[in-house]
């Protein structure tokens, strides 16, 4: 065989090549903090006054030379401060994003988290952004998106303590850093969320001082059923689960704090008690017992970090795949850039504050309610003599057949985290907490989002669905009762555009006919007189 002087052989440029993936070398491997700022100012362009909002953003932040191509706005901040090795950028459409929650105070939630598998040797991708309400034409779903604010890379993930300024701290200050020098105000969220991370509490406070902090209940809820807190073959299993989200599904704090102490007596009880001695430590003490749906009261507001999971997913599938692989000038310069333009492109440069369409199956089980009026629903004043109704849960009512005063009284000491003395276990206690439901007027300072079937501008109190896309079947019942909105018009519009959609894809074409010729008349339809009824029986409330 002849082998050429000085030419590798197949097996060495192939072992060369894996090792230089490996390590992952390239035009630029940055070794320090002096080599990364010399690269922000190559790749980005300068944080800048922005003009007010109707400015097209092309022209509001187009930049002197040489930075006209960079799509990423670097924003400033004092590393050594922070103790940080790190680099923290936004992008046009992003700035006028936080331009709207400006105007929008204690109206949104912030997002928080950092993304070990989108990393680049010592460097790993950690986000701060909101989300927002979208329509999912093809599957009919009401749902959420992660719309994310500031990107930073950064070597040390996810540090800082209450007196020790760490990476978390300076990507959330970011945010004001980005306001102040920007449009000279800062933001005032409504409520934060992160995963279980104590440096992300502690820059949330240091960010926004008396903030509410929520921790993302999925998290809590995906350990315990992976058997991290106690073993999944215990045989309590099952009941300690529905217990946990049961503190979850807490319509107030009081409340919160009774099934607290309920259900602590109950797990020391069990199995000989120690059982669940470790998620208690965890999860149910201050600061860690944010968890619960009713502590918080601002717009799309759940203690849930599963949107910016998803947007994390969608990056290692679709946005970016296997670009932060690349050198380190062609994640910088690259990666970066495209992911900031990506998320600028796919979701709207305007944030939408309303709910875009009601589903289907929301509005049919609102009839439920609609057709149940006389046992389900009781109309009554708050201590504001504002109006406001009791929904007895349709899944959670136990053996009630209706809402009647001992229920009432029940309920309402479990709002204010007494038990009452007629309640003798914890199944019945759970059981009463989560039978009602309360529609009313927002309290002072918070405002619901605009939607076609709540002409009537109502909240139900500590909805889980409420709060997740803000409208639920509990409100859209109440308006049609109140003849404000008619769903079985709606119901029967979204019936006739299903049949002419499915007319056309089995390909019936009405052809017209021809000229000088009388079109047949339509004999009468039992089923359109049954329509008929329906419609005149809401517009009556029933």
């Amino acid at each position: 065989m002849l082998y050429l002087a000085g030419v590798p052989t197949l097996a060495e440029v192939q072992s060369a090549r894996k090792e230089m993936k490996r390590a992952k070398k390239g035009p630029v491997q940055l070794e320090d903090l002096h080599d990364l700022k010399l690269l922000a100012v190559e790749a980005t362009r300068p944080l800048q006054l922005m003009p007010p909002l109707g400015t097209t953003v092309a022209t509001a932040t187009a930049p002197a030379a040489p930075h006209h191509d960079s799509k990423l706005i670097h924003v400033p901040m004092d590393c050594a401060a922070y103790n940080t090795e790190g680099l923290v950028v936004t992008g046009p459409v992003q700035m006028r994003w936080l331009q709207q929650l400006l105007e929008r105070p204690r109206q949104f939630v912030l997002h928080v988290d950092g993304k070990h598998k989108l990393h680049h040797g010592g460097w790993v991708l950690m986000t701060v952004g909101t989300h927002r309400l979208r329509w999912d034409e093809h599957n009919l779903k009401l749902s959420t998106s992660f719309v994310p604010l500031m990107y930073q890379m950064c070597k040390q993930v996810e540090s800082g303590s209450a007196t020790t300024l760490g990476s978390a701290h300076m990507l959330l200050d970011s945010l004001n850093v980005a306001c102040d020098k920007a449009f000279g105000k800062r933001l005032e969220p409504g409520a934060g969320v992160s995963d279980h991370c104590p440096a992300y509490f502690n820059a949330y406070e240091h960010a926004f001082p008396g903030m509410p902090r929520m921790q993302c209940y999925p998290h809590i809820a995906r350990k315990l059923a992976e058997g991290e807190y106690c073993s999944k073959t215990w045989e309590h299993f099952d009941a300690v689960t529905g217990h946990v989200r049961a503190i979850h599904l807490a319509m107030s704090a009081s409340m919160r704090n009774l099934l607290l102490r309920e259900i602590g007596l109950v797990w020391d009880k069990l199995g000989g008690g120690k059982h669940m001695d470790k998620f208690w430590n965890v999860n149910c003490i201050d600061p860690w017992d944010t968890w619960s749906v009713g502590l918080f009261d601002a717009p799309l507001c759940t203690p849930s970090n599963n949107t910016q999971e998803a947007w994390h997913r969608d990056l290692l599938r679709g946005r970016i795949p296997g670009m932060f692989r690349g050198s380190t000038e062609a994640v910088f310069k690259v990666a970066l850039p495209q992911l900031a333009e990506l998320d600028g492109l796919l979701a709207p440069s305007t944030l939408p504050f309303e709910v875009p369409a009601i589903p289907k199956a929301m509005m049919q089980n609102a009839l439920w309610y609609v057709a149940n009026q006389a046992t389900h629903v009781e109309a009554f004043e708050m201590a504001d003599g504002t109006p406001a109704f009791y929904v007895m849960s349709r899944s959670n009512a136990g053996d009630a057949k209706r809402f009647t005063k001992k229920h009432h009284e029940m309920f309402q000491r479990a709002m204010l985290g007494e038990l009452d003395s007629r309640i003798k276990d914890l199944a019945s206690l759970i059981q009463v907490c989560q039978s009602v439901h309360i529609v009313c007027t927002p309290a002072d300072g918070y405002e619901v989002l605009t939607c076609d079937g709540n002409p009537c501008k109502y909240e139900c109190l500590a909805c889980k669905t409420f709060k997740g896309v803000g409208i639920c079947s509990h409100v859209l019942a109440i308006n049609h009762i109140l003849q404000k909105f008619n769903m079985r018009y709606e119901l029967k519009q979204l019936q006739t555009r299903a049949s002419k959609k499915q007319a056309a894809k089995a390909g019936k074409v009405v052809r017209p006919l021809p000229a000088l010729q009388r079109a047949p008349v339509a004999q009468p339809d039992s089923s359109d007189e049954e329509d008929e009824a329906l419609l005149a029986l809401g517009e009556q409330g029933k």
